[in-house]
């Protein structure tokens, strides 16, 4: 415990101040890791989705492939997006202020590589025009559910009355909201696509033998690809997503404790640190320099162990 606050008091006395924000820890890991980590993620997800899409169509291996790529593509587009602050639901009827009204340019590219994977996927099952038109069909739609997603959330602001643990939980709930507002409207889409496009299919490792099955099947489809399609993004532009990523870089090098959160809050406890609004903070600023004294006397202690060895 002692070596992982001597870690966090070092790193507060290194950015010049006594506030620990969970969401700006990121700051100690190094940017290729979150482009590394976010890749790898992503492209595994995609991949095993694939895998059972196109499974249905007696191509599993190819799905994988396929969508393992896109996963890829996606993940360095997100590393290209500005670094989200934690956010919060705030669903609200009516005119918003001007920020955040319109469509943004990475609304548009994501709609475009959602509407290119869909009509790629189509279109290898059921031909060029049917794949051409759920691709345009989907272009046009998957922009505005990417808005409608920005509009409903919201930057939770610091200095309000919250707990760092109820900022956390709250862009969780983002990143969840994401993911069923993914699901409604793949299921939607997707069984629409069945009842007008696809029909009854030949090409299932299943025989379906009504419009009604086909458009339940692409409804199921459509409502996993999308949710989690919307929910990876999400996850990896938020603020949780990249503190997911800050505090397993810093247990592996030992810095502080894999479950990060649960060990700030068992240091509250203790009354060794203190919440002071959405921050914790050493409980005695003496302390701090205190723990930085103890680490800088451990670090030639460890390197003259290190060249005995």
């Amino acid at each position: 415990m002692s070596r992982a606050l001597a870690f966090l008091a070092r790193h507060l006395t290194q950015a010049n101040t006594q506030e620990l924000a969970w969401w700006e820890l990121h700051t100690v890991v190094p940017g290729r890791i979150f482009m590394v980590s976010r890749a790898v993620v992503a492209g595994t997800v995609c991949g095993l989705l694939g895998a059972v899409v196109f499974g249905l169509f007696g191509a599993p291996l190819f799905g994988f492939v396929f969508w393992l790529a896109v996963g890829v593509a996606a993940a360095l587009t997100l590393g290209t997006t500005k670094r989200w602050r934690p956010r919060r639901l705030s669903i609200r009827i009516g005119v918003r202020g001007r920020r955040g009204r319109h469509l943004r340019i990475t609304d548009l590219v994501f709609g475009a590589l959602g509407g290119m994977t869909s009509g790629l996927v189509v279109g290898l099952v059921d031909g060029p025009v049917a794949g051409l038109l759920v691709g345009l069909l989907v272009a046009l739609v998957f922009p505005f559910v990417f808005w409608l997603v920005r509009q409903s959330t919201e930057p939770t602001e610091s200095n309000e009355a919250i707990d760092p643990g109820g900022m956390l939980r709250a862009d969780r709930v983002t990143v969840g909201f994401a993911a069923l507002v993914g699901a409604a409207t793949g299921i939607l889409l997707g069984a629409l696509i069945g009842w007008l496009i696809a029909g009854p299919s030949d090409h299932l490792v299943v025989k379906l033998d009504s419009r009604w099955q086909v458009a339940l099947l692409g409804g199921l489809v459509g409502g996993l690809a999308n949710a989690v399609g919307l929910g990876m993004i999400a996850l990896s532009t938020s603020a949780w997503g990249r503190f997911i990523t800050t505090r397993t870089w810093l247990a592996l090098r030992r810095c502080t404790p894999l479950r990060l959160m649960s060990f700030l809050e068992d240091a509250h406890r203790a009354g060794t640190l203190r919440h002071a609004g959405a921050y914790y903070q050493f409980r005695h600023s003496l302390l701090q320099e205190r723990l930085v004294e103890r680490a800088k006397a451990r670090v030639p202690a460890d390197a003259r162990r290190s060249s005995i060895r």
